[in-house]
């Protein structure tokens, strides 16, 4: 957590594409052609190149090397002629790794590098006819795409380059090729995404909005977006009109297109470069959308398609973070347990991933000294994200007890490590010397206490921490496998932060970063280790702080899995009119959503290569007002955290990071436990209304999403006003909604929100997929998260979860109550079954509902079998200590299954029997009837008669005529018994009928069920 002040905004487009675009180190798309290359595949061929101030420079290995030897070594390249015009889409590209001498792990970060050029019309060097752009010492080969051809001295023929590639003495530098390449690849985009229409789509939005995602360029830089239209009944080129053009990147690529009548259209889009070029609906379906039919009298429906499985669901996406010194007074270390009413808050809500110690207070949090005997521990210090340290005392809620806390509940625990800056002091009274190296070696030694085996291995040298922690309690390691270091080095945290925010603090961080996930994972090579990047900005960094994301990114983006940022939304603390401190709580998630497309184009800008493989933890969040209450400066929402429309759009935002696992792994939520953002507050017994957004998606949520489609859902806009943070936008549905299934396929949940402030909105709910055949209805549990203000933040207690039930059939109209979260939990509703030979029909996994079935005869204490009085249908039925007897009639709820020996059963869920007596003749099966594919005995109340053989323990077979072989080689019917009469006996076995697939066998063989030795009578 970081307590800021209330004057910061959401990073804009603007300023986080701004240094990527000088920067540009991605590669070139293939259809860039070059109009001059120099590729040093050749040994001892400089290819013209010309060393300045570098040592051992050459050419070997497939590129050029040298170490420079002062702040200004150059390469400068052979004279060009005539052979290079100048052209405005021209750009140099470099590939290049940089490191120094000894060691490419021994790294360095920024540097400031240059190209530098001559022309025909001006052949000598100057300032005006340079680009400066930055160079990575990290030892990762890059490519770095650096724009020319809009400099207005580029023109004429160039003559020659130079080339300055770092200011750091000493650096190895080691270069494959140098090209100047003509820029003739198109911006990309997306058109088409979860915010804005579909192909196809129907909408009562006459004025509808496009917003444009994950738009990027490799060099330029985008210039602007044009937004056309044209008759959905045509296919002509020549029809696509121009409505509008956005070329202010701060509140993202959108338009809004004037009123439109009722009728089909073709919305596209076309996005230039700053080189000129063009993408368009042409080069892809993404980038337009067809059909779209606007309809005034449409209703809001939606579709949820249950076989359309889209991802697992991340249940990491809803964790929560605590503070170390919070549990110092509520955890008994005698029992391992909090307060009894903190327990059942925290069970019932469900806490996927915790993180500890807490945010700020990680950077002055010592683990060694929260280890051991409670009486031996020193006294730890907080700092509330500032240079006030506060004496907490013992950490009695330390280290080992909050992993036991996590291990016990199923939870999985986040750590982070306390960083500190290599030369910087540390915190006064509580570092050494070199804080730095203690901070790094406390780091790889808590690698070591938490994971590695108490075997004498001691992988790290020195003391031997897996030693430590059996003697303290924990023979067997904790297997910790989420770790971030420092919490937010980028901006205040005043002894994890540089107090110098931008490239030099990223810069220092990236180095320092690697060095330590170096040394952690040579102890646990399986821990993840996430990077701080950049979410959000105050308003004095916006040109600064992008520069530390794409910075930490270019530097680490080769080497890491993971990525940690702490966006809060809509951090509004000035806003007094509280309807539209409403519809801005209510853009909040579009916003987040935004900020995640910022994420991937850095990840896509600075390591194209591992695109899609980088993914964010957002390791603190909150649908936040600000860390300060002061009404004598304005800043008066704070409380409003703990207010229903907090609670509404929390949920909202769960759905977009869901919907965005592409890029988002997890996201935790801050805080546990506290008086104004935690789901808990601290009186230990209530809980804020986002406790019960975080419990239903913990708690009445699926397994997998599967597809679920929103359309004509009424829209609102929000409109930024002076002393807002969010940007505007636009075409905001009222409607949103989300679907999951169970792992077993038997239930599928769908929480739709309701972020309408005023009115009830009805839709019709879709979800035909998901019954089998020959069911028609769902039973609904269903949970409304509502209270009676959305504005209230006083009585918490009003705000809950109402729970009801009802059937539906499968497509049904719901009339979703203004300001709700409203959570469905489907499951098929059970089909009446009048004849037990239905369900021969059944797909499997059918729900059904069998009356008033007569038990023939009991199993074991998990199985029995039920059967018409007609005789010409029975069935197993499984459940756990069913309390029936033989001649009861149950009644039975549950789903058809197939076991492994390919027979027919019920699983129960529900049972109920009388205490009837009904008497059942067996039939007798005699010679082939037990083999005739046209008679199915399964399940039945049989007899037979024949001779005995193969007798084992607890079975025998009966020769009965029937040509039965079995696969052990014995002829006649098994017979399941407790005391087998032995072999050569005449007998009659009375039993149930079922089958068994014997050794391996592909088809299952009939068998008895005895049910009491009764059953069999020895003649002979």
């Amino acid at each position: 957590m970081q307590r800021r002040e209330c004057n910061f905004r959401l990073m804009s487009f603007a300023a986080a594409c701004a240094l990527a675009l000088i920067i540009g180190i991605v590669p070139s798309a293939y259809c860039d052609t070059a109009d001059c290359s120099w590729v040093f595949s050749t040994p001892g061929n400089m290819l013209g190149w010309q060393a300045n101030k570098y040592s051992g420079a050459g050419v070997s290995d497939g590129y050029f090397h040298g170490t420079t030897t002062a702040y200004d070594s150059s390469l400068k390249g052979p004279f060009l002629g005539s052979t290079c015009p100048a052209r405005s889409n021209h750009y140099v590209q470099i590939k290049m790794r940089m490191y120094y001498p000894d060691s490419p792990t021994n790294r360095f970060g920024a540097s400031d590098a240059y190209v530098y050029f001559t022309t025909s019309v001006e052949p000598s060097y100057s300032s005006s006819k340079s680009v400066a752009f930055k160079t990575y010492g990290n030892g990762v080969w890059k490519v770095y795409n650096v724009r020319m051809g809009h400099l207005a001295t580029w023109t004429g023929n160039i003559q020659q380059l130079k080339i300055y590639c770092t200011s750091v003495t000493g650096a190895r530098t080691d270069i494959e090729w140098i090209k100047i390449m003509r820029d003739t690849t198109p911006p990309e985009f997306e058109a088409e995404n979860m915010w804005t229409y579909e192909d196809g789509e129907t909408t009562n939005d006459a004025t509808p909005t496009i917003k444009v995602r994950n738009a990027w360029d490799q060099v330029s830089g985008i210039d602007r977006a044009e937004f056309y239209l044209r008759p959905g009944t045509s296919s002509s080129e020549d029809d696509w009109t121009l409505q509008g053009t956005d070329a202010d990147p701060s509140d993202g690529w959108q338009f809004t297109f004037p009123s439109l009548a009722d009728g089909v259209y073709d919305l596209g889009v076309k996005m230039y470069d700053k080189s000129g070029n063009a993408a368009c609906w042409l080069d892809g379906d993404n980038k337009w959308i067809d059909d779209l039919c606007i309809n005034s009298t449409t209703q809001t429906r939606i579709d949820v398609h249950a076989s359309l499985v889209t991802k697992p669901v991340q249940k990491k996406d809803i964790g929560n973070n605590s503070n170390w010194f919070e549990w110092n007074n509520k955890y008994n270390p005698a029992t391992a347990r909090l307060p009894d009413s903190l327990e059942t808050l925290i069970g019932r809500m469900g806490i996927p991933v915790f993180r500890y110690p807490g945010g700020c207070y990680s950077d002055t949090f010592y683990w060694k000294k929260s280890i051991g005997p409670l009486e031996s521990r020193e006294d730890q210090y907080s700092n509330g994200c500032n240079t006030q340290l506060v004496n907490r005392g013992p950490a009695k809620f330390g280290l080992d007890e909050f992993l036991r806390f996590c291990e016990t509940r199923g939870m999985e625990p986040m750590l982070t490590v306390r960083f500190r800056w290599p030369g910087a002091p540390g915190a006064p009274g509580l570092d050494g010397p070199d804080p730095y190296a203690e901070a790094l070696a406390d780091a790889v030694d808590l690698v070591e206490y938490c994971n590695s085996p108490n075997d004498g291995s001691n992988p790290n040298g020195g003391t031997d921490w897996a030693a430590v922690r059996a003697a303290n309690g924990h023979p067997d390691p904790y297997n910790v496998k989420l770790f971030e270091i420092g919490n937010e080095p980028w901006g205040p945290d005043p002894y994890g932060s540089p107090g110098n925010i931008g490239l030099d603090g990223a810069s220092t961080y990236s180095v320092a970063f690697l060095t330590f996930l170096e040394q952690m994972k040579a102890v646990d090579p399986s821990i993840e280790v996430s990077v701080t990047s950049y979410a959000q900005a105050d308003s004095q960094y916006d040109l600064s702080n992008p520069s530390w994301m794409f910075s930490v990114y270019e530097q680490t983006g080769s080497f890491i899995n993971h990525s940690q940022i702490h966006p809060y939304v809509p951090y509004s603390c000035w806003q007094t009119d509280l309807v539209k401190l409403y519809q801005e709580t209510m853009a909040a998630p579009r916003a987040l959503d935004d900020l995640l497309c910022v994420q991937r184009q850095a990840i896509r800008q600075t390591s194209p290569d591992r695109y899609g493989e980088i993914r964010l933890r957002l390791t603190e969040w909150n649908i936040n007002y600000g860390w300060v209450y002061d009404p004598s400066q304005g800043r008066i929402n704070l409380p409003h955290a703990k207010t229903l429309k907090a609670a509404i759009a929390a949920a909202d935002a769960i759905r977009v990071f869901l919907e965005n696992q592409d890029i988002v792994e997890s996201a935790e939520w801050w805080n546990l436990y506290d008086w104004v953002y935690a789901p808990i507050a601290a009186d230990d017994v209530t809980a804020n209304p986002v406790y019960h957004t975080l419990r239903i998606y913990n708690k009445h949520f699926g397994d997998d999403l599967v597809q679920c489609k929103v359309t004509g859902s009424p829209t609102f806009d929000y409109v930024q006003t002076p002393g807002s943070i969010l940007k505007s936008q636009y075409d905001l549905a009222y409607i949103t909604a989300i679907a999951s299934i169970s792992d077993d396929r038997e239930s599928l949940y769908l929480t739709v929100i309701n972020k309408d402030r005023d009115n009830s909105h009805a839709a019709t709910i879709s979800l035909s997929e998901f019954l089998p055949p020959g069911a028609s209805q769902v039973d609904a549990e269903i949970w409304e998260l509502n209270g009676p203000n959305v504005d209230d933040y006083q009585h918490p207690n009003d705000v809950g979860i109402t729970e009801t039930v009802a059937t539906y059939p499968a497509s049904f109209t719901y009339v979703f109550t203004a300001h709700s979260v409203t959570s469905f939990k489907f499951t098929q509703s059970p089909v009446s079954v009048d004849h037990l030979g239905f369900l021969r029909s059944l797909e499997p996994g059918t729900r059904v509902h069998v009356m008033n079935k007569v038990v023939t005869g009991l199993i074991d204490s998990n199985a029995f079998y039920i059967q018409e009085e007609d005789q010409y249908a029975g069935i197993r039925v499984v459940a756990q200590n069913a309390n029936v007897r033989t001649g009861n009639r149950a009644t039975i709820v549950g789903r058809v299954r197939i076991n492994e020996h390919l027979e027919r059963y019920i699983d129960a869920e529900a049972i109920e029997h009388d205490d009837s007596s009904v008497t059942i003749e067996p039939i007798a099966i005699v010679q082939k009837s037990f083999v005739e594919p046209t008679v199915s005995t399964t399940g039945l109340l049989v007899c037979v008669f024949g001779w005995t053989t193969g007798t084992s323990e607890n079975y025998f077979y009966v020769h009965d005529g029937s040509q039965i072989q079995s696969a052990s080689g014995n002829p006649g019917v098994k017979v399941y018994c407790g005391s087998p009469p032995g072999d050569g006996k005449l007998v009659v076995v009375t039993g149930i009928r079922s089958q068994e697939i014997q050794n391996g066998e592909s088809s299952p063989e009939p068998v008895i069920y005895t049910r009491t030795a009764g059953d069999v009578n020895v003649i002979l």
